[in-house]
């Protein structure tokens, strides 16, 4: 396991029927209709899955939630409309990244209370932009937590982030600066900071080049979170010898076209990509990015079309469920 920098543990020593026919058809003619709808029943199912993967349609997280819980680790990608919220559990510990807009704090407590989170270990602000920051606000105010982490702890004129600021300091806890270098325990998994790595002066770019850039590592795992950087944050990390490579990459900036550079995919070389977006809002992502991804055969969902995306798996197999629920912001 290769981590960076210092790393602090989160936990001291605390673990944690019937059927009504109109005629009858003779045996026969019955045999063969029923083979004939096996057969494209099973065509249909095979249709696009790989062995690794198993599809829940319409109930959300709900959805096979006792599979689910059998796995260690379960990285969830959650539907908040144009926005970025994960959910990372490993081995009973819970670490939230991100929140959406402010209107998805109620649906996205519904959601972790339904993956069974009592208590989240480490709240992660990646930037201080509304739609990553916003429903952190009711998570830190109607949730237990144990630090909460971002790339700054004051951005002028900010007031969502600064309202999470005020909300953490009511609560006896201070927000947590981190940088590269930076590492800590989650459960059996060690969380990578890899940037920022620059200050990139004003400007809104600045700050979604500041996003804090992290690397989840459970066995044979990792999952690249980078919130909203753009491709010159991108190079900066390749230049600066950031491991980059991952089996799951978060993609940048909703799946903008200011993001995910080639050089870039190359050198995470994941297996699997999300994107988290609306599919309507900026016209995210862009068609550029989506060719991109094909071309270099990462396998790709997005929230917008699959609904919540989540990982489960050991220290070796990963599988990948969709709740396929109705698309749309929250």
């Amino acid at each position: 396991m290769r981590s960076k920098g210092k790393i602090f543990s989160l936990f001291g020593n605390r673990a944690k029927s019937g059927i009504r026919h109109k005629r009858v058809l003779g045996a026969g003619r019955v045999l063969s209709a029923v083979f004939t709808l096996i057969l494209a029943i099973g065509m249909l199912l095979s249709c696009g899955k790989t062995a690794d993967e198993h599809f829940a349609d319409g109930s959300g997280i709900s959805e096979h939630l006792d599979v689910r819980q059998a796995y260690p680790l379960q990285v969830h990608f959650i539907n908040v409309g144009h926005g970025d919220s994960a959910l990372v559990q490993c081995e009973g510990h819970n670490m939230l990244v991100d929140g959406g807009l402010r209107r998805c704090g109620h649906e996205l407590r519904r959601y972790l209370r339904q993956a069974g989170v009592n208590r989240l270990e480490a709240v992660v602000c990646s930037h201080e932009h509304k739609d990553h920051v916003g429903g952190l606000i009711t998570i830190v105010h109607s949730l237990p937590y144990d630090n909460v982490y971002a790339p700054s702890d004051y951005y002028e004129g900010n007031k969502d982030f600064n309202r999470l600021v005020g909300m953490v300091r009511s609560h006896g806890h201070e927000i947590t600066v981190l940088q590269a270098g930076d590492s800590f325990y989650l459960g059996g998994a060690v969380v990578n900071v890899l940037g920022p790595i620059l200050d990139y002066g004003g400007s809104e770019r600045r700050e979604d080049n500041h996003s804090l850039v992290m690397r989840v590592d459970y066995g044979e795992h990792s999952f690249l979170f980078t919130g909203d950087i753009y491709a010159q944050a991108e190079l900066d990390l390749m230049d600066f010898g950031a491991d980059l490579e991952s089996t799951v990459l978060k993609v940048p900036h909703h799946g903008s076209s200011t993001s995910s550079g080639e050089a870039f995919l190359q050198a995470v070389n994941p297996r699997y990509a999300v994107i988290s977006t609306a599919g309507t809002e900026r016209n995210h992502p862009h068609s550029e990015i989506l060719s991109r991804l094909e071309r270099l055969h990462i396998r790709t969902y997005r929230t917008d079309r699959d609904g919540d995306v989540v990982f489960c798996g050991d220290k070796r197999d990963l599988k990948v469920y969709c709740s396929r629920r109705e698309n749309g912001e929250q």
